[in-house]
């Protein structure tokens, strides 16, 4: 079954839950027993592209930059970083611009800076708060893994009353800077809520994200965004689940022996 279903079998649970903030947080058993169903199950989020609809606000800062320097952004330039970490795309930037004063470390000053203000103002991806309420119920814990600084990721939890709803935020931080090519951040992600690879789901928009939680022993949702079409059709070749929004989300997620069996 999948989410939206599961919210057309039982449209209260919308109505319970305003957009309101965690303190709005309701225990749905009268509605429907399913504190068991995702027992033993964690859910990882990536942020920008998969939780956030916040790839404008990037958008807009590589915009500026680029203005800043009177250079043109140069072609391919989003599949090249959209795996690396800030410390990475920093350094990418700085060997672009070959300009003495732009060092990785002023750069990443600049990026947030201009990202900031728009950082607390970003929205979720449609239906995401409401199956973050739906895992929380379901005996799910939930994740964050993402290459977003902290300085960034916070506030934009924050300004969408997420915190409560999400167990454990890591970043690249606390994996020695390991970018996305790698499975260190989902497998890091794991270990803090004391869950097995396979027990774990991955939402990612991205393809390098997606392979490294299979290679992780994960499975893995693709979650489509304008971004990632030039690696959709990758995505979808490797991914267990694909969704446009978190209607088409899994209500019981998958384990790694389920994905295997559906890809017999």
């Amino acid at each position: 079954m999948i989410f939206g279903d599961f919210l057309k079998k039982y449209p209260d649970v919308c109505k319970k839950y305003p957009d309101a903030g965690s303190a709005d947080i309701a225990d749905i058993s009268d509605i429907a027993d399913i504190s068991e169903l995702n027992k033993s199950k964690v859910a990882i989020f990536d942020l920008d592209g998969t939780l956030l609809e916040s790839l404008h606000v990037w958008e807009k800062v590589d915009r500026i930059l680029f203005e800043r320097r009177g250079m043109e952004i140069p072609a391919n330039y989003v599949q090249n970083i959209e795996h690396m970490s800030f410390y990475e795309i920093a350094q990418y930037m700085a060997a672009t611009f070959a300009n003495p004063s732009d060092t990785p470390e002023s750069l990443m000053k600049e990026f947030r800076e201009l990202a900031l203000e728009d950082y607390s103002r970003v929205k979720l991806k449609p239906y995401a708060r409401e199956y973050l309420y739906f895992l929380r119920n379901s005996g799910a814990k939930t994740a964050v893994a993402s290459t977003l600084v902290p300085s960034l990721r916070e506030p934009a939890l924050k300004s969408l009353n997420l915190t409560d709803l999400i167990d454990v935020r890591v970043g690249l931080e606390e994996v020695n800077m390991v970018n996305k090519n790698h499975p260190d951040i989902y497998l890091y992600a794991a270990k803090q809520l004391g869950a097995e690879p396979d027990n774990c789901i991955v939402f990612e928009d991205i393809f390098y994200g997606i392979s490294s939680a299979k290679r992780a022993g994960m499975s893995a949702c693709g979650v489509h965004n304008p971004s990632s079409l030039h690696n959709w059709e990758k995505i979808c070749k490797i991914a267990d689940i694909t969704i446009s929004d978190y209607s088409q989300a899994p209500a019981i997620l998958p384990s790694c022996e389920y994905s295997k069996l559906q890809n017999k």
